[in-house]
């Protein structure tokens, strides 16, 4: 029993040690390739997002929320006794705003697949019309 504690409380420090880490990606808007820093933040359920432009030098910050898809519930009976087993996730979808310091206001979706490293791609719109893509 308490090598069982022991590996919960190891497996919850690791985890929280990387929730807040910022993941690298990029924005490109369709009209023309224009490529944007983009970073979003690991972690469970909200996080924040950030993005420049390089060649204007607007900086945007903002949030995003999302929630897992594809998990499930499943429970029995094995040798006379019930059991209840939950399954990973295989997806997240999330909704996000970055608000730039010049105006600029984006909304994002996006997919996310979940791992030690999400890895995940979007799209959004700007309060100018522009469409852009979002990976990270």
């Amino acid at each position: 029993m308490k090598r069982l504690v022991a590996v919960i409380a190891l497996f919850a420090i690791t985890t929280s040690a990387h929730a807040g880490k910022m993941l690298e990606g990029a924005m490109y808007r369709t009209t023309d390739g224009h490529k944007l820093e983009f970073a979003i933040e690991k972690s469970r359920g909200t996080g924040k997002m950030t993005a420049v432009d390089p060649a204007s030098g607007e900086t945007f910050e903002g949030q995003y929320s999302g929630q897992f898809t594809g998990q499930g519930s499943y429970s029995g009976t094995f040798g006379g006794e019930r059991f209840q087993a939950n399954s990973r996730p295989t997806g997240a979808v999330a909704e996000g705003v970055l608000v730039g310091n010049m105006g600029t206001v984006i909304e994002i979706n996006l997919s996310i697949k979940p791992g030690w490293r999400p890895t995940g791609f979007g799209s959004g719109q700007d309060n100018k019309g522009v469409a852009y893509r979002v990976v990270f």
